[in-house]
């Protein structure tokens, strides 16, 4: 009886150690993502922060874009 509690025991123990090791590796795998994100959020911050004084000038400038005078008509 002893010896079936202990080999359930340590057949439990096994199991959650595994469990366990699925879970570190899970948030190992999070943790690459997070940065990833980090790394792309910062990219693209960059980028905005880099385009918002062409959109200014632009809009202060008043550009007006001339691409429809330039097609031919009767196309």
């Amino acid at each position: 009886m002893i010896n079936h509690i202990a080999a359930q025991a340590q057949e439990e123990s096994r199991q959650l150690r595994a469990e366990v090791a699925r879970w570190r590796a899970h948030a190992a795998r999070l943790a690459k993502e997070i940065e990833a994100w980090k790394a792309g959020h910062l990219e693209g911050r960059a980028d905005v922060v880099s385009i918002v004084p062409l959109l200014i000038a632009a809009q202060q400038e008043k550009v007006a874009c001339t691409c429809a005078s330039q097609i031919p008509s009767g196309s």
